[in-house]
C-alpha cells in the first residue's frame, strides 16, 4: 500500500485532534492512578504518554475513520475497500484508430485512511497502483474528481499479447452514486503500449458471487495484495 493524497479532510487538523485524545486518556489514567494511591515511575510514564498517541492514531487510520456516529461518519473519505467486477472498453492508438475491445476486468482497492492500494486485472494483465489522489465531486469540473492514480502493469505469466511489454499508466474511476458502488472512469497508458479506454465497475460484497464471476470470465483467482 502507498499514501495517497486527498482533499476530503485536513490531516494536520486530525492529527491534532488524536494527540489531545489521547492526552486526555493518558491524563485520566494517571488521575486514576493516583488517587488508587499508586505512582507511575518517570522512566515508564514518558513512553507511555507516546504510546497511547501511537495507538489512537493507529486505530483512527485502520478502523475509527470509517466507523458511523450516530448514522453519520466521523470522515469524509469514501470507503473504497472492496472488490469491484465490470468490465474495460480498451482503445488501440492514439486516436484510437484500433478496433475497441471490451475485457471483463477485476479490481481489488485496499484502503485505509493514509494508504490505499487499487490492484487491476484482466485475463491478460495485471496493473498496481504507485500514487493516488482522492477529490471531492464539487462546482465547475466534476469530471476532475474522483479517484486518480498512477500504475504499472505487465503481461501476466502465460498469456499473449502482441506487443505487449510492462508499462505505466494513468486512470480515474468516478462514483456513479454517493456510496461509491458504481465507479466509471478512463485509463491511458504511456507510449510503450498505446492504450486507453473506459471502465465500468460495480462492487460486490458477496464472496459467492465475485467467485462465480471469475469463473465465468476464465480468471484464475490471485489472493496476494501490495503492502
Amino acid at each position: 500500500m502507498h499514501s495517497y493524497a486527498t482533499s476530503l479532510t485536513n490531516r494536520s487538523y486530525v492529527i491534532y485532534v488524536e494527540a489531545l485524545v489521547s492526552a486526555a486518556f493518558f491524563v485520566s489514567l494517571s488521575f486514576v492512578l493516583h488517587i488508587s494511591g499508586y505512582t507511575i515511575p518517570f522512566y515508564l510514564s514518558t513512553p507511555s504518554a507516546g504510546l497511547f498517541f501511537s495507538i489512537t492514531c493507529a486505530l483512527y487510520d485502520r478502523y475509527l475513520w470509517r466507523c458511523r456516529l450516530f448514522n453519520m461518519r466521523l470522515c469524509r473519505i469514501p470507503n473504497l475497500n472492496g472488490v469491484y467486477v465490470g468490465h474495460v472498453d480498451v482503445q488501440k492508438g492514439i486516436h484510437g484508430e484500433g478496433q475497441q475491445e471490451a475485457l471483463p476486468c477485476w479490481v481489488h482497492i485496499t484502503q485505509t485512511w493514509s494508504k490505499i492500494s487499487v490492484v487491476f486485472e484482466t485475463r491478460f494483465s495485471i496493473s498496481c497502483s504507485s500514487m493516488a489522489a482522492l477529490d471531492e465531486r464539487h462546482g465547475l469540473h466534476p469530471n476532475l474528481s474522483g479517484l486518480r492514480y498512477y500504475y504499472h502493469a505487465e503481461r501476466k505469466t502465460g498469456t499473449v499479447l502482441e506487443d505487449m511489454e510492462p508499462h505505466s499508466g494513468l486512470a480515474r474511476l468516478l462514483p456513479k452514486n454517493r456510496s461509491w458502488s458504481v465507479l466509471e472512469g478512463d485509463f491511458f497508458n504511456d507510449q510503450g503500449y498505446q492504450r486507453w479506454g473506459a471502465y465500468h465497475l460495480k462492487r460486490s460484497d458477496d464472496p459467492i458471487e465475485v467467485e462465480r464471476w471469475l469463473a465465468d470470465t476464465g480468471r484464475i483467482v490471485t489472493r496476494t495484495t501490495n503492502n
